[in-house]
């Protein structure tokens, strides 16, 4: 690879509604559930899918053939490392979200049904697990920049 190139407009795209998706989740959990907790489950349900959708097409376009990881020099031992360990934390991070959405699912179950379930525990352990998981996801993102930045720069002598 001697030349950087240029994302497509279809890649531009997913990494867009990625972005927009994790923008909603953080503005649901920033918002104060106090007294409106079912309204803020709800948003925060549908915001996880909302992240759900952006974070498979992010996973699933990055190994793809016009995806991020095309970018990386794959004959480098290390890059490639790099590349297979942020495709498991992508993984991970997918598993992460399963979780967190059926956390949601059974705090919105509890306003339906009669419930001992503390609404308030259950709400604090939402933040908690989505906060968790908007750090790692942004961790990731950080890094799979890095990574292509030092694979392209190495690349076309940007060290030298």
């Amino acid at each position: 690879m001697t030349q950087t190139s240029i994302q497509s407009p279809a890649s531009s795209r997913k990494a867009e509604l990625l972005t927009q998706s994790l923008e909603q989740l953080r503005r649901c959990l920033a918002a104060d559930s106090t007294g409106r907790e079912r309204a803020w489950v709800d948003a925060v349900g549908a915001a996880l899918e909302q992240v759900n959708r952006g974070l498979r097409q992010h996973a699933a376009g990055a190994v793809g053939p016009d995806g991020l990881f095309t970018e990386v020099d794959a004959t480098r031992p290390g890059l490639a490392r790099q590349t297979d360990e942020l495709s498991s934390e992508q993984s991970e991070q997918l598993k992460q979200l399963r979780v967190l959405r059926e956390e949601v699912s059974r705090a919105a179950e509890a306003f339906r049904t009669p419930s001992t379930v503390d609404v308030g525990e259950e709400i604090a352990a939402i933040r908690q697990l989505a906060e968790q998981l908007l750090a790692g996801i942004q961790q990731n993102q950080d890094a799979e920049t890095s990574l292509v930045f030092e694979s392209v720069n190495t690349d076309i002598g940007g060290g030298d």
